[in-house]
């Protein structure tokens, strides 16, 4: 175990939580900003949000926050248990033979209405995770599965560098 603030308590998936912890009582008062205010790093990310080459705003958030973390993982998860009934609605959409006015099959008229609610669908679950507008500044309210594939694969690089970087600090030093 750490020996900084470490307790039994704690289980050894929560040990970092308690190294965090633990360690105030070895915090000092800082002399580096004479005392006027305190200065605080919450792992803010700001990550500029360029589409079709004009910057249309910056997204803002915290992968090493718990509650941000949380709520990015049942995003993934939510988006694959959904992905599994698109799958299905797509296999059932590609056996219409029928047609409809002007003689435009229904499967086409079908599969848009179905890759419009998929990303629907994810830009939800992308507000819910950034914030209320998220995916409105991201898309610019255009319904592409493959632009919101660009956001999330984009957005991983970033969660997964920085979740690594904060468990770092607390492996056992080889």
């Amino acid at each position: 175990p750490p020996d900084v603030g470490w307790s039994p308590f704690c289980s050894k998936e929560i040990s970092v939580l308690c190294v965090d912890i633990g360690g105030l009582s070895k915090i000092g008062p800082s002399k580096s900003n004479g005392g006027r205010f305190m200065q605080i790093n919450t792992g803010l990310v700001v990550v500029p949000i360029e589409r079709d080459g004009e910057r249309v705003g910056d997204l803002k958030f915290r992968p090493t926050d718990g509650a941000f973390a949380r709520r990015y993982m049942a995003m993934l998860s939510n988006i694959d248990e959904k992905q599994k009934e698109f799958i299905e609605s797509a296999k059932e959409i590609d056996d219409d033979k029928s047609t409809g006015p002007c003689g435009v099959p229904n499967k086409d008229v079908r599969a848009i209405e179905l890759m419009e609610s998929a990303a629907d669908f994810m830009c939800g679950e992308i507000d819910n995770v950034f914030g209320a507008g998220t995916s409105a500044m991201a898309f610019g309210g255009v319904r592409s599965t493959s632009a919101i594939l660009q956001f999330l694969s984009g957005i991983n690089d970033y969660f997964v560098a920085a979740r690594a970087a904060k468990m770092a600090q607390y492996a056992p030093k080889r």
